[in-house]
């Protein structure tokens, strides 16, 4: 029973355990996991959840089923799971910022001092995933080699992120880094966000209503964490891991940050050269 499905669910996301749980009637088994019942659960849970939460969930239960159809008699195991378990997209309720765009915002130059902090602390929290309270307290001392590590200060967990070359730079400069009450760094994030081209059109959904503006003004202090654990998630990185590098006790918390409308990819990419 060790390997059973149903106890690697659990182990893995107990969340998605529940579901599978709830959706068979009884404890799932490998051979459960055949093309019909993955495509009815995943209605099953379209019918529940959340679009994003739904995509999160089968990002699971699809880590698990290519880490163990060598291992065991999957149903699924010789089929293209991104055609079984498909789910449509919808828009977000949050903003984020891509890779390219946070790669923008960092090459900009001719900055202020305030436009250099907030751009600084910003593009700190984008790549590694920090909080603000952590982000303050970091220091060369947080740099292990190629990673930074640190202990939560509100959850007490200790994480460690592969540190990019721009990450690095600026933890090393944090001490002389100033902070800024949120109305200006808000308004400041909006003017780089400009500065850096971020003008297209974007569709959200705010207290039941859609939202339509030029991207620069939605996004906010928070959405540099949301675009790192969006951009971690679409590169396929597992929702448990993206958990574990943003100080998170569990999965559903990361669930929260992840904007995604696009699907996953099955190969990772190289995220943080």
């Amino acid at each position: 029973m060790e390997d059973s499905l149903y106890i690697v669910m659990q182990e893995k996301n107990s969340r998605v355990a529940k579901w599978l749980l709830s959706y068979f009637g009884r404890e799932p088994l490998w051979e459960d996991l055949t093309p019909v019942n993955l495509k009815k659960f995943n209605e099953y849970l379209q019918e529940h959840l959340s679009i994003n939460s739904v995509k999160t969930y089968i990002a699971e239960l699809r880590s698990v089923i290519n880490l163990y159809r060598e291992e065991k008699d999957i149903p699924v195991s010789k089929v293209n799971l991104k055609t079984v378990l498909k789910t449509k997209s919808v828009k977000s309720t949050n903003c984020y910022l891509t890779i390219e765009e946070l790669e923008r915002i960092g090459n900009l130059t001719g900055l202020n001092e305030i436009q250099r902090n907030v751009r600084d602390m910003f593009l700190l929290q984008a790549w590694c995933g920090c909080r603000l309270s952590d982000a303050i307290t970091l220091t060369a001392e947080n740099i292990d080699g190629e990673f930074l590590s640190y202990t939560s200060q509100k959850t007490r967990v200790y994480t460690s992120v592969p540190i990019k070359p721009l990450v690095r730079d600026i933890v090393r400069r944090m001490p002389e880094i100033k902070l800024h009450n949120t109305m200006t760094y808000n308004r400041t994030v909006h003017r780089l966000c400009k500065m850096a081209g971020i003008t297209q059109q974007e569709s959200i959904w705010r207290a039941g209503k859609r939202c339509t503006a030029p991207k620069y003004e939605l996004i906010s202090s928070h959405s540099a964490r949301r675009s790192f654990a969006t951009n971690l998630y679409e590169a396929g990185i597992e929702i448990g891991k993206i958990s574990y590098m943003m100080g998170h006790t569990d999965t559903a918390m990361t669930e929260r940050y992840i904007c995604s409308n696009m699907e996953i990819n099955d190969d990772i990419r190289d995220f943080f050269k």
